[in-house]
């Protein structure tokens, strides 16, 4: 039932919905940038602490990315999301 309505509230308001999606990606970036630095400094090699520190800056630039230019991530998003939901009814794919 909850779907439904968020389908409906969804169909009413598209701008904001698109917009509330590209926040919610933000937001996502942002936790995982945090995480990634954390587990950066967790590791006791100079390896992973240099591959977790990478992706955590590239979660941080995504983030700060998508609240910049929300236009482009919604497309993105919309075009990653189209990409993914195809997939799943390939013939063979799990």
């Amino acid at each position: 039932m909850l779907a439904v309505i968020a389908g409906i509230i969804a169909i009413a308001w598209p701008g904001i919905t698109v917009l509330a999606l590209v926040i919610v990606f933000a937001i996502d970036a942002f936790i995982a940038a945090g995480l990634q630095a954390a587990r950066a400094f967790g590791s006791r090699a100079a390896g992973p602490v240099f591959g977790h520190l990478l992706l955590g800056l590239l979660g941080l630039a995504a983030g700060v990315a998508a609240l910049v230019w929300p236009g482009p991530t919604a497309l993105v998003l919309v075009y990653l999301i189209t990409i993914n939901g195809g997939q799943a009814h390939l013939p063979g794919s799990q």
